[in-house]
């Protein structure tokens, strides 16, 4: 308890001088300091909700991403990021939810800005697990991962990161709803595996990088165990069920990319081998 107390002390003179008239300092660089040091407290010393309102937090952030340099913009987006992953803040408003959006829209911003503005998205998807916003955000980071999205090449590390975002949000869906299939709907999942396999046959001349196809490759693990993990009643007796169950895609219309998918891992890892021996 005296553990506990002490951090929480500690959080508490860390917010009062940092968040005390934040939007009275013009210097972005003071303000990303500010921004630096309630970060490293927030994840040393937050354990849960604070007492105080969080309203200045968001406040601050969302003066910081509308007026900031990038370094402080960045500093912003990983601070509510942290927020949410450490339960500090249980959602975030509107109108830094917009913001954010905003930002990762905008193909002028930095891309490290970008990256963090979807990193703090995905958490908010994460904390708030509502299905209808996971559908519309699913839709968005499968626009944001392609080569290209507002007419401007994305940049691999958005792509990798919009990849691990739409993967964190899929976690929190049923596993038919990402790899399931029936007369009236497919899985999110079987969406999408056009796109991860033309992802993992990229090469370097077509925004190819590492975590690209890393990322690819964790979304692709998920939709397996998802259908690995699907199954239905041992007393179904209709077609589709029986075709669908525990752990197999065969006869379904995915099993080819399946197998296609399972063909350039293989090759993918003989490749990697000689780099690794060094």
């Amino acid at each position: 308890q005296a553990a506990a107390a002490l951090r929480q002390s500690r959080l508490g003179e860390a917010w009062k001088a940092c968040l005390e008239e934040f939007t009275a300092e013009k210097r972005s660089a003071r303000r990303e300091t500010r921004l630096r040091r309630l970060f490293r407290a927030v994840t040393h010393w937050c354990t849960g909700p604070m007492d105080e309102d969080t309203d200045p937090l968001e406040k601050a952030c969302l003066y910081s991403l509308r007026t900031g340099q990038p370094a402080e913009q960045y500093a912003a987006c990983r601070l509510v990021e942290a927020s949410l992953c450490v339960g500090l803040l249980d959602g975030i408003g509107t109108s830094l939810d917009r913001q954010l959006r905003r930002i990762v829209e905008t193909v002028q911003r930095a891309t490290p800005v970008r990256v963090a503005a979807v990193r703090a998205l995905a958490m908010s998807m994460w904390v708030l697990d509502h299905q209808e916003d996971a559908e519309l955000f699913l839709d968005w980071m499968e626009l944001v991962a392609s080569q290209e999205y507002r007419n401007e090449t994305t940049p691999a590390a958005l792509r990798a990161t919009a990849l691990d975002a739409w993967t964190l949000a899929a976690c929190n869906l049923s596993n038919f709803y990402i790899s399931g299939q029936d007369d009236v709907n497919m899985g999110r999942g079987l969406a999408i595996l056009e796109l991860l396999c033309s992802v993992l046959e990229e090469d370097e001349s077509k925004s190819w990088s590492m975590e690209v196809r890393a990322a690819a490759g964790q979304a692709i693990s998920l939709i397996n165990e998802a259908r690995i993990a699907f199954g239905t009643m041992d007393d179904a007796e209709n077609v589709t069920a029986r075709r669908f169950k525990k752990g197999t895609w065969e006869g379904s219309k995915f099993e080819a990319t399946m197998d296609e998918i399972g063909q350039l891992v293989a090759s993918l890892a003989t490749e990697s081998r000689p780099h690794l021996s060094k």
